[in-house]
């Protein structure tokens, strides 16, 4: 059987993650939610091994994720930025 993926929610964010992509996506993520959902995606990655975490960010939380080390991935609009950390 393949590995498949979980959908979650935290607080009113809802993420995946998973053995079948190997990294936690952020799919709806709730301003109310910051900057905690940060350190649980964080911790999450780190106890299931993941190697990255990533997602479509609104400008207006952006800096919640680059305090914690998110980088800009690629970006050809304005609007939600697609961030990224990377685990080892």
């Amino acid at each position: 059987m393949k590995p498949t993926d979980s959908v979650i929610t935290y607080g009113n964010s809802i993420l995946q993650h998973g053995p079948f992509n190997n990294r936690i996506y952020f799919i709806t993520l709730a301003p109310e939610d910051l900057p905690a959902i940060i350190r649980y995606a964080d911790d999450l990655a780190e106890k299931e091994g993941y190697t990255k975490i990533v997602g479509k960010v609104p400008l207006s939380s952006a800096e919640h994720f680059f305090h914690a080390g998110y980088v800009i991935e690629a970006s050809r609009q304005i609007g939600n930025q697609p961030l990224q950390k990377l685990h080892s």
